[in-house]
């Protein structure tokens, strides 16, 4: 899948076009099409029902619609069983409680045959961090690269 303005250059949010034509982004920000452009660096990804996502793997915090009431009953790291208070990769956590499971994170190969349960932030999967207590809302996205 194509992964959107994902590196540090530039290290700044690049507005997005109002033409998906125009998906491709330079150093300079300015949208483009797709001449000489990186496939993976691509904005866009066209959904089935003819819904545009763009820059799907983020490059910016973004929120989600999805919050959690309690996030200490979150994914926990498998080896441990702490609280997942610092960046884990998702292939160190194991499926967490009721409230907030790793499945609704991530894909998990035994119900998607396309995902490997061991990418992880080498492969644009990015870790993940939540607080030890207390109401909770998931972002995507990140910094820059």
């Amino acid at each position: 899948m194509n992964m959107g303005h994902t590196d540090s250059n530039p290290g700044n949010a690049c507005e997005a076009s109002t033409d998906p034509n125009l998906a491709y982004v330079q150093t300079d920000c300015v949208p483009k099409d797709s001449t000489g452009m990186v496939w993976a660096q691509k904005r866009t990804h066209s959904l089935s029902n003819g819904e545009i996502l763009w820059d799907f793997s983020g490059n910016v915090w973004e929120w989600t619609s999805r919050d959690i009431a309690d996030i200490s009953a979150g994914p926990y790291v498998a080896t441990d069983l702490a609280p997942v208070t610092s960046w884990r990769e998702f292939v160190a956590l194991n499926s967490g409680l009721s409230l907030l499971t790793k499945a609704e994170l991530v894909p998990l190969n035994s119900q998607t045959a396309f995902w490997n349960d061991s990418w992880n932030s080498t492969y644009n999967i990015g870790p993940y961090k939540s607080e030890t207590s207390g109401a909770a809302t998931i972002m995507r996205g990140g910094a820059f690269g």
